[in-house]
């Protein structure tokens, strides 16, 4: 005999089927459990911002909260999420854990905000006012601006420091002249252990207000590294200057001339002299174009001699007999000078020559 199903089985069967074939087809949709992105019910952290992007600081020890923002996997923000801040180079700029940025030291680095496996960065740049401008060497010329932005010095006022190299070979007499048209120039030289250890205020007398408020320092200099610190007079003033190092003159400046003039003078025993009985008369003069000039000496008493220096001593060019003249020893020079302050120096050819004399400088 065959076994017939009974009919009222049949539906149930089909069911059970149905269902099971159902149950099969969703595991396949089923998520690994493995992966927190992937039917979790929890925000998981995918995208951090930091806020702001980008951070400048112009002094050592200010400081800039930032903030972050992060996402989950859905593009919903998350609120409060646990962050790590670091900072990729704190000699820069350090990171407290509340997102305070704290500038260290000049340079560039990036402070990380990290929330999970996901992390976001802002930059940072730190540019310190105290630190040196440049660096100079002997017989080095550079200008600069002091201003309200630059580095404040203990008592108030502004400075620009300056490296200042000095080499074996330069080791000996260094003569550092600031010179400046709009303020009343103040001039420190420091050792390697920033101890100060010569300081100017006026230093020249050639009846120009400019010149006048000039400062310059001398000092015997072994090789090493110093700081040339410029700074004003009067604590808050502010302007252009020029910086000259170099061996200096021997002869101090006796007085002012003016491009487009002339000055009358004698050299007389009672004159510098260079110890070997050549007496000297130099000039301060300030260039303010860089058109070629034509500087001539004149006399019908001595043989001239024409010298062209920086302030501190520079040697830049010299003539004996080129000018010419009734006796031929004349003295002329032509010469293109980028603006700032030069000195020409009157003398003779011979040791002990003596007289009246003519100097001029013509654009």
């Amino acid at each position: 005999m065959v076994a017939v199903p009974n009919r009222h089985s049949v539906p149930t069967l089909v069911v059970a089927l149905t269902l099971a074939f159902a149950s099969c087809e969703g595991a396949s949709e089923v998520c690994d459990p493995t992966d927190p992105l992937c039917g979790s019910p929890t925000p998981v952290p995918t995208t951090v911002t930091v806020s702001p992007p980008d951070v400048t600081f112009s002094a050592i020890g200010e400081t800039q909260l930032l903030t972050a923002s992060v996402l989950d996997q859905s593009g919903n923000p998350i609120a409060n999420p646990p962050l790590i801040w670091s900072s990729d180079d704190e000699s820069v700029a350090t990171v407290s854990p509340a997102g305070l940025v704290t500038a260290q030291g000049s340079g560039v680095t990036s402070i990380e905000a990290t929330a999970g496996t996901a992390t976001g960065s802002a930059g940072v740049s730190v540019s310190d006012p105290c630190e040196p401008r440049g660096m100079l060497a002997f017989l080095d010329v550079t200008s600069g601006t002091l201003s309200d932005t630059g580095c404040v010095i203990s008592g108030g006022g502004f400075g620009d420091p300056w490296r200042l190299t000095i080499e074996e070979a330069d080791a000996g007499t260094v003569q550092i002249d600031l010179i400046s048209s709009d303020f009343d120039a103040y001039l420190y030289l420091l050792d390697a252990s920033l101890t100060i250890i010569a300081q100017n205020d006026d230093a020249h007398f050639t009846g120009v207000a400019a010149y006048d408020l000039s400062s310059h320092v001398v000092e015997n200099l072994s090789a090493g590294t110093y700081t040339i610190f410029v700074t004003s007079a009067g604590g808050d003033e502010t302007g252009e200057y020029d910086l000259h190092v170099g061996p200096g003159l021997v002869c101090p400046e006796v007085g002012h001339i003016a491009v487009g003039g002339a000055v009358f003078g004698s050299l007389v025993n009672t004159d510098c002299s260079y110890g070997d009985g050549f007496y000297a008369d130099p000039y301060a003069v300030e260039v303010t174009s860089g058109d070629e000039l034509t500087i001539s000496l004149d006399s019908q008493d001595f043989d001239t001699y024409l010298t062209l220096y920086g302030p501190a001593g520079h040697f830049l060019s010299e003539d004996d007999d080129t000018g010419g003249g009734p006796n031929g020893t004349n003295s002329l020079i032509n010469v293109s000078l980028l603006p700032g302050w030069y000195v020409i120096e009157v003398s003779s050819f011979s040791p002990g020559e003596l007289g009246a004399y003519s100097l001029s400088i013509q654009p």
